[in-house]
Order: C-alpha cells, then sequence, then structure tokens
C-alpha cells in the first residue's frame, strides 16, 4: 500500500494534472484535433485565472485546520509526541545542514517549544522515510538536527525512525511512548493534517486505558475570518494540493480501517472516542 500510494500520490496533485492536460492540449494543437486542444489549453488557463482570484485552495483545506481548535494545555504533560514531514528531510540528510527548502519545520519548532514548557515530559518523534526513491533520507535525522540547533538536549528524545506514513507513525510509536493509564499526551502535527493522525492514534490504542491524547494543531496555512487580499498563484495551486491529499488520505485510511472515522472529530474530555 506505502509503493501503490506513492506512485499514484503525483496523480492526486492538481498542478500535475493541469501540467500534463497542458502539454497534451498543446500536442493536440499540432494534430487535426485542434479544437480539442485549445479546449485544454483554455482550461488550464482558466484554471490558473480562478486561482489567482479565488482563494479555492484555502476553501478546501481551511474545514481540515478548523476540526481540531487548539485547546489550552494542563499544568502536567506527562509525553509529548511529534510527527515528521514538514521540512525537507533528503535536503538535510544530502547537505549535513539546515535546509527547509519550502518546509517550514512549524511542528518541530512547537516541539521544542512545548519540551522546554514542560522539562519532565517523554519526549518522542517519529518519522521514518515517506520517501521511495530515497529511504535513507529520514525525518528523524533531520528532526534531530532542529531539535538540537533549537537547544532541546537530544538524550531527552526517544526517537522512531522507520514509520514511512501516518499510520505507521501511530502504530510503531506506541511501543516507544508506552502511555500509561490516566496520562495525559500531546500530539504535535500540521493543523490540516491533525484529522488523519488522531484517527489514527485513536485506532492504533492511543487513548485506550483512559490515556488522554490532546490535539496541539500547528504550521496553520488558511486565516480563521480572514480573505486573503493577496494574488497568489503558486500558493493556492499548493493549498489545494495539500487538501486533495488529505481528503484523499482521510477516505482511503477510514477504507483501509487505519482510522475510527471518516472525518474524526474531536473527544470531549472525560469521553472515549
Amino acid at each position: 500500500m506505502f509503493t501503490l500510494s506513492k506512485i499514484l500520490a503525483p496523480f492526486a496533485d492538481p498542478r500535475v494534472l493541469a501540467f500534463l492536460a497542458l502539454i497534451a492540449g498543446t500536442l493536440l494543437l499540432w494534430t487535426r484535433a485542434k479544437r480539442l486542444g485549445r479546449i485544454a489549453v483554455t482550461a488550464v488557463v482558466a484554471l490558473a485565472a480562478l486561482l489567482v482570484v479565488v482563494p479555492v485552495g484555502d476553501m478546501v483545506l481551511a474545514p481540515l485546520e478548523e476540526r481540531f481548535a487548539p485547546v489550552e494545555l494542563p499544568d502536567r504533560v506527562d509525553g509529548i509526541i511529534v510527527l515528521g514531514g514538514d521540512f525537507d528531510a533528503v535536503l538535510m540528510t544530502y547537505r549535513g545542514r539546515a535546509s527547509l527548502g519550502e518546509s517550514s519545520a512549524g511542528r518541530v519548532l512547537a516541539f521544542a517549544d512545548l519540551a522546554r514548557r514542560y522539562p519532565d515530559a517523554r519526549l518522542v518523534f517519529t518519522g521514518g522515510s515517506g520517501n521511495l526513491l530515497d529511504p535513507q533520507a529520514k525525518d528523524a535525522i533531520g528532526g534531530a538536527d532542529i531539535l538540537r540547533m533549537a537547544g532541546i538536549p537530544l538524550s531527552r528524545v526517544r526517537f522512531e525512525d522507520n514509520s514511512r506514513n501516518t499510520f505507521e507513525n501511530a502504530t510503531m510509536a506506541l511501543p516507544i511512548a508506552q502511555p500509561a493509564a490516566g496520562e495525559t499526551w500531546v500530539l504535535v502535527t500540521s493543523a490540516y493534517h491533525m484529522p488523519r493522525a488522531m484517527g489514527c492514534f485513536r485506532r492504533a490504542g492511543w487513548t485506550d486505558g483512559g490515556v488522554r491524547l490532546i490535539p496541539y494543531p500547528v504550521d496553520y496555512r488558511t486565516a480563521r475570518g480572514h480573505k486573503r487580499r493577496d494574488f497568489r498563484f503558486e500558493g493556492g495551486l499548493r493549498s489545494l494540493q495539500i487538501a486533495v491529499r488529505e481528503w484523499l488520505g482521510l477516505v482511503a485510511y477510514y477504507a483501509l480501517g487505519r482510522t475510527d472515522a471518516l472525518f474524526p472529530r474531536p473527544t470531549p474530555q472525560g469521553k472515549r472516542p
């Protein structure tokens, strides 16, 4: 399933589909089917204009980011776990220096901040390589480098570096963290990714036995109640690509039994999901 998902992923990317349509339309302009070529090229241009003027990507991404609202953390936290995947592990592995590319590392930086806030909490970083062609470029390696630069002693952190996706993050980190009954853990990941992450962690058994798992969404890409006033083509395409990937991921994970709900929701305190 991991290999299949990586092979099919480009065909779920609106940017790739638009580019392929543009190539096909251009080629058709030099054939007898030039009318079909004009339609394809015009459709791509119209889509580009739409994404520049209308924040379609933000509109599709916002429901994911709003699903789990930030909550006030308690005075005591027993453990904090962060999911890798929000920085360029390939660049950091091959360059050997902090090289985020177009990524943000918002998850790791939030994790470092919480680690300082809760000095007695157990810390877990989960993230191997989700790259089919570069399996040696692991998020745990880059994450350790960022945490070191943020001043977090690596001796405090348990690293899980074999997981390749969110489902494996949840299942492989569980025996490392070993959350006990009555403990409170904080899950850190990007806001748009939180629904799928919470669904996977619940399904994996993180909330069994009365363990409280608090979502800590970071790395927001939409602004609630605020309409962007700038024109952005690439940013709009990127938001749309992330949203499409996450919505498809939710459907696929639910169909495979990897999440506890099609669109996981927050659980009222004291109740099981």
